[in-house]
Parts: structure tokens; C-alpha cells; sequence
């Protein structure tokens, strides 16, 4: 069996009688001539070239024919390839079976079409060798499609249909009324296909130019299909699912949309089968997702390069809930216009180099057994930013980690712009190293077991949501990291058992460390705060922190004239004289 292909391409046929030719039943049966060579190629991708001199020819008047003058069908009729050409002129409304024989071809005048409803519905099953054609009598005048909305499946089979009006969709399925499409060729093909009606599907075929920006060239609803098929020169959006369960998206190839290549608002429990599908050349995004559709339909990170080759080489992650492992990469970075919520053992694992970019207010949430594992190189850190740049507050909602996966979440050589907060609470640990923060308003390190090293939290804009740019929880550890610029307090510490083991604190808005609980402090250097370096604001029956071995900023210690100055009972004697130097600080 023959179907459509990109042309262009050629492959070999096998046996003696080489390439097999894919002849247009209106030339063949009316003008006896076919079209150029169309070899069929392994993938079964072929279409047919240029349809105006070939196809509008066969609705010369001249040639006979039959013309469809009722308007309507209500009991079984055949139109015969014998007859051909037929032509409609008007609308033509059928309640019973419509069946258009093999080479049968369909001339249709401005503004008419055939609408099947009430129990009426299509049998158009051409051959390789006669193909049925749908075509219009005018193209510059067009006509408007097939409609359907009857609970009775159509069929159309090696079809050709063409010169439908821009405004139009060459085929409306609706409710329970499936269409089932394989191995056919639109071309022209106005507002193109929407395949919406239960159990539709389109399978090796080939959708060439639509008009409409406004809608899909192909529109997939519940319980459709796609199946190797190549959408081509879509006015807007190429291939949009919508179905909410019982997708199948199997391969193919989309190239040249004006709009999105590929639209999924179908969740990743909704898609029953997938391979991966092919979007190139595109003048916009590759695909606009739900983010459990993504590792379903590319499950593999080679799988990622079927979306590069566009205007804009981005993913498009619409948000939603991820139970399965996603991985962002260097070379498809993604914008995420929702929130995305990790659960149930997902995995959102970015690699090095990975950018994550996110629309205002919208947020990464790990929950319920749901990790993040983010982990680039130096050379190529992570990046999670704000994707509208700047903010006077904060560009998006931040990441939040919450209760108690099997194991914790990594945020290794990252670097996070623009968000509200990083926070890990609710007994879901983090391990923090070798990470940047800039214009973050708070670091909440909040859940035992969790620690931030080597780290640096920069220019928080705001007080964030603890007054402080980081906050230690319970056997929280914070290590070898500078805190500058903070818009209140640098380090908050609310537990004793909490670990401050070295640490730069400089040109906080506040103190540089807030003690609520009494806490040892060595190994810091505290400089330029606008509060005392430190403050012990725990209360008095704590007694005093030990906070010897400090750099204060002056040689003096924390009283000296340049000393960044200590406040309630603290031990800070003996100080350092000389800054302590971090081992590492990005």
C-alpha cells in the first residue's frame, strides 16, 4: 500500500518493475495521463505534485460527468467511477451511506459540501492506483469540506482532497462521529482537519498548507490517532491533541508551521501509545506541552533532538503533574507558563547546561515522593530564571520542596534568578552545592539532613518570605558560602541544632546573622552589614553563643572602628585577625 510522502525524496523499489507510479485517477481516468513519478519509499511517505494542472482539468464540463443537483441522501447511493466527473453545486445533506468507488473524482463548487449527520456517513476507500479525488471546481473560489457528526465511522483511504476555503476546515469531526484516514493527501487545505469526533485517526498521510492561524492543521481529540504522518506549511499550529484519554501519537513529521509545530493538552496518562515526532523548520516554538506529555511522547534524551531545527529551539511546558522522569537538556531549553508539580516518584532531572525559564508566578513544586535533581557542571550550570527578565520583586514563584521522598532532592552547580523562594521543607531534604542565587528572596535550607555549600545567595531585592536570605532548619548545615547583598538579615538560624560552620556575610540590609537559637559561629566573615554582624536574639536563659574565630571586618573584632559589631550574649573572643578564605565560592 502506497501513502503520501515528502516530496523531494526518492527511494528504490524492488522486483523488475521498478519504481511503482502513483497515477491521479482524474488524469488517468479522464485526461488518460499520469502524474510525474511518485516511488513509494520505505517509510511509505509520498505525495503527489502540484494538483491545479493535473486535477482542475477533470472538471472541465466538457468531459461529462454527472452532476449532484439534490440536497440530500437518505438512503444508500454509490457514485461510480464510470460517472466521473461528478460535481456539486450546493450543499448536499446525507442520513444514509455515501460510497465513492475507486478513481471516483468530486468536483465541488463555491461554498458547498457534504455533511454527514444523523446517521449518514462516508465510504471514500480508493486504491494506490485510483485514488479518490476531492477537489475544487474553481480553486480560487474553493468549497468547504466534509462535516460530520453522525455516530456512524466514515472511512477515507488513498483520498486526495484539495482547494478547500481558508476560513473552512477540509474535515469537521465532532462528538462520537469518527473519522478514520489512512494513506491520504490534503493539500490546501483551508483551517485543515479537526479530527474531533471519538476514535478518529489519521495514519500515513500528508496534510500540505493551511490558511488558518487560528487553528491546527490537524486537531486530535479523545480516543484518536496519528500515525506517521507529516504535516506540512500549517498556518498556525501543526498537530494540537486535546483528546483526554486514549491518544495515540505515533511518529511522523512536522514541518514549516507558522504557529507551535506540535500542541499537547493531553496529559501523560491520557497518551496510550507514542513514538516520537518529528518538528523542523518551524518559525516558532517546536511543541507547547503538559509536562507529563513530554516524557511519553520523547521517553529518551536522544529522543530531543525531533524538536530542534526551529525558529526557536524552546520547549513550550504548559505545567501540570509529573509522575515519571523528565529531562531537560542544554540544546532545547524550556519556558514554563505553569506550575509544574513533581510527584509520586517523578523525577524532574535537569543536566548540565539546562535552562529552565519560567512566566511570573508560576513555580516548581516537589511533593508526595516527587524529587528534583538538578545537576550541571561548572563550566555548565543549571539555570532556573525568570522568562520575562527583570522584576522589581520576583520573576516567578521559586522552587519548593516538600515532605519526604525515598531520597532527596540535588541542587548542584545551579544557578537560580529572579524567584520568590528556594525552599525545602516538610522533611524533604536538599543538598545544596555549588550554586548561585541572585535576586531570590529567601533560601529556606528547613529540613533536617539538608546543608548549602559553596554556595552563593546574591542581591536579594526583597525581605523575602523569612526576613532573611537563608534560613537554617534543624540539622541544617550551611558551609564555604557567601551571602551578599541581602535586603534584610543575611543568616537566620531558629534551631540548635542547626550548623553554621563558615560562611561571608557582607552588605546585608540587616544583621548579617540572626541567632534565635543560641548556635556556635566560627569561621565567618561578617563585613559591611547594615545590623551587628552578629545578633543573639535567642532568648536569655539560652546563655551565650560562641562566636570565636570570626572576622569582623577590622582587626579589633566587632568593637573595633571598622568592626561590624556583635549584639546580645555572645562569646566572640578570640576573633580572627585576617578574613577567613572560603575554599570555594562560585
Amino acid at each position: 500500500m502506497s501513502v503520501p510522502k515528502e516530496p523531494g525524496r526518492r527511494s528504490r523499489s524492488s522486483g523488475a518493475t521498478g519504481a511503482i507510479r502513483l497515477c491521479v485517477v482524474a488524469a488517468c481516468a479522464v485526461l488518460a495521463a499520469c502524474a510525474a513519478d511518485n516511488p513509494v519509499q520505505p517509510s511509505g511517505l509520498a505525495t503527489l505534485r502540484g494538483p491545479a494542472a493535473v486535477l482542475n482539468p477533470a472538471c472541465d464540463p466538457g468531459l461529462g460527468g454527472q452532476t449532484h443537483s439534490e440536497s440530500s441522501i437518505s438512503s444508500p447511493v454509490t457514485w461510480t467511477r464510470a460517472s466521473n466527473p461528478h460535481r456539486v453545486s450546493a450543499d448536499i445533506l446525507v442520513t444514509s451511506r455515501l460510497t465513492l468507488e475507486p478513481g471516483v473524482v468530486v468536483c465541488f463548487g463555491w461554498s458547498s459540501k457534504l455533511v454527514f449527520y444523523n446517521g449518514g456517513y462516508l465510504v471514500a476507500d480508493g486504491l494506490d492506483t485510483a485514488r479518490i479525488v476531492l477537489t475544487a471546481i474553481d480553486p480560487a473560489t474553493a468549497w468547504e469540506g466534509l462535516s460530520f457528526t453522525s455516530p456512524v465511522a466514515s472511512s477515507l483511504k488513498n483520498v486526495y482532497l484539495d482547494h478547500v476555503a481558508p476560513d473552512v476546515s477540509a474535515i469537521v469531526s465532532s462528538d462520537s462521529s469518527a473519522v478514520v484516514i489512512d494513506s491520504s493527501v490534503f493539500r490546501h487545505a483551508g483551517a485543515g482537519l479537526y479530527l474531533n469526533g471519538r476514535g478518529s485517526s489519521i495514519s500515513r498521510s500528508l496534510v500540505d498548507t493551511t490558511a488558518r492561524t487560528g487553528l491546527a492543521a490537524v486537531t486530535l481529540g479523545t480516543l484518536g490517532r496519528f500515525e506517521e504522518t507529516v504535516i506540512r506549511g500549517a498556518a498556525g499550529v501543526g498537530l494540537q491533541s486535546i483528546g483526554v484519554h486514549g491518544v495515540s501519537l505515533l511518529g511522523g513529521r512536522i514541518e514549516g508551521s507558522g504557529g507551535v509545530g506540535l500542541v499537547v493538552t493531553t496529559t501523560g496518562p491520557g497518551i496510550v501509545a507514542t513514538r516520537p515526532i518529528r518538528v523542523i523548520g518551524g518559525a516558532s516554538y517546536p511543541a507547547e506541552l503538559v509536562v507529563s506529555a513530554f516524557p511519553r511522547i520523547y521517553p529518551a534524551l536522544v529522543d530531543q533532538d525531533s524538536l530542534l531545527g526551529n525558529a526557536r529551539d524552546t520547549l513550550v511546558v504548559t505545567g501540570g503533574i509529573l509522575q515519571a522522569f523528565a529531562y531537560p537538556i542544554q540544546a532545547l531549553p524550556w519556558r514554563v507558563t505553569g506550575d509544574i508539580i513533581v510527584q509520586n516518584f517523578g523525577i524532574l532531572r535537569a543536566g548540565p547546561g539546562a535552562s529552565l525559564a519560567f512566566t511570573r508566578y508560576n513555580a516548581l513544586i516537589a511533593r508526595n515522593g516527587g524529587r528534583v535533581v538538578a545537576r550541571g557542571t561548572q563550566a555548565a550550570p543549571v539555570l532556573f530564571t525568570a522568562a520575562e527578565g527583570p522584576n522589581p520583586y520576583y520573576g516567578w514563584g521559586g522552587i519548593s520542596l516538600r515532605d519526604a521522598p525515598s531520597l532527596g532532592s540535588y541542587l548542584t552547580n545551579v544557578r537560580i534568578e529572579e524567584a520568590y523562594s528556594v525552599e525545602a521543607i516538610a522533611n524533604h531534604t536538599v543538598e545544596i552545592d555549588s550554586a548561585v542565587f541572585r535576586k531570590v528572596g529567601a533560601v529556606i535550607v528547613g529540613t533536617s539532613g539538608s546543608r548549602i555549600s559553596r554556595s552563593r545567595v546574591d542581591s536579594t531585592t526583597f525581605a523575602g518570605p523569612v526576613g532573611a536570605a537563608v534560613l537554617l532548619g534543624p540539622n541544617a548545615k550551611i558551609e564555604s558560602t557567601l551571602i551578599r547583598g541581602s535586603a534584610g538579615a543575611g543568616l537566620s538560624v531558629n534551631f540548635a541544632s542547626a550548623q553554621v560552620l563558615s560562611c561571608e556575610i557582607r552588605g546585608s540590609a540587616g544583621a548579617g546573622i540572626e541567632l534565635r537559637a543560641v548556635v556556635a559561629v566560627h569561621d565567618c566573615n561578617l563585613v559591611n552589614n547594615g545590623g551587628p554582624g552578629i545578633a543573639n536574639l535567642a532568648p536569655a536563659y539560652q546563655g551565650s553563643a560562641d562566636v570565636t574565630n570570626n572576622w569582623w571586618g577590622d582587626t579589633g573584632g566587632p568593637t573595633g572602628p571598622n568592626g561590624d559589631g556583635a549584639s546580645g550574649l555572645l562569646t566572640y573572643t578570640p576573633w580572627r585577625l585576617t578574613p577567613f578564605v572560603l575554599p570555594y565560592v562560585p
